[in-house]
This record gives C-alpha cells, structure tokens and sequence, in this order.
C-alpha cells in the first residue's frame, strides 16, 4: 500500500476479511510488543484469517508465555518455511528501523501499522 488507512470504517473491513496475514513487531521484542502482536493474532485467527507472528529476534523466555502456546519461533525462517501472507500488518513498531533486519524483507509491504508511537514509519 502506498498510503496507510487512517479510516477506522477501512480498518475494521479490512481486518475482517479473512487473509493469510503476517504480523511485525519491533526487534528486542518487550511485552508491549509481543503481547499486541499475539493479542492481534488470537482475534484475527477467531475472525478466519490464519495469522504468523514474526520478529527478528526471538520472543525472551520470561514473555513466552504471552505466544500462548501458539508458535514455536517467531523467526522469519521458521514463521515463512510454511506460511505465504497477503496482508502484513505491523504493530509496537513505528519506524522501518525498529524492524532490523525484516524492515528489507517487509518494510514496504506494510498494509496496517498499529503503533502508539509518535514516529513517521518510513524513516
């Protein structure tokens, strides 16, 4: 997408039409990120769309428990050897930076960024 939804009517429709979707969060994940990044997951995959959280670094041991037994890794080779998505959408992450090294494999791909941030994304 070229420009991001700031419609709320657009958000919500988009969000309900199911779709393999892959969701970003930030590198040196924290629980802000990991659990809006599951959180989201859980209610996309209740409204039929099969959901990958993926994530340069792996989830630390002490929030593992907010993946709620539904993933093994969230490292992008473990997430994509059996996933291909048509939506990505990004959440806890403001900036491409914040991506590390998924900000070159997705960056551009973003359909939906959920962020509490004030940072423009593309810097």
């Amino acid at each position: 997408m070229s420009e991001f939804l700031t419609d709320l009517d657009e958000l919500i429709a988009l969000l309900e039409a199911p779709a393999d979707t892959l969701i970003i969060f930030h590198r040196n994940p924290d629980a802000d990120a990991v659990g809006s990044a599951f959180a989201l997951s859980n209610v996309l995959e209740q409204l039929g769309s099969p959901t990958r959280c993926v994530c340069q670094d792996e989830v630390p041991d002490n929030l593992q428990f907010l993946m709620n037994g539904t993933q093994e890794s969230v490292l992008v080779d473990a997430v994509l050897a059996d996933f291909e998505p048509v939506r990505i959408i990004s959440v806890d992450t403001a900036s491409r930076a914040q991506m590390g090294t998924l900000a070159d494999l997705f960056g551009e791909s973003v359909d939906v960024m959920i962020d509490h941030h004030i940072v423009f994304y593309r810097g």
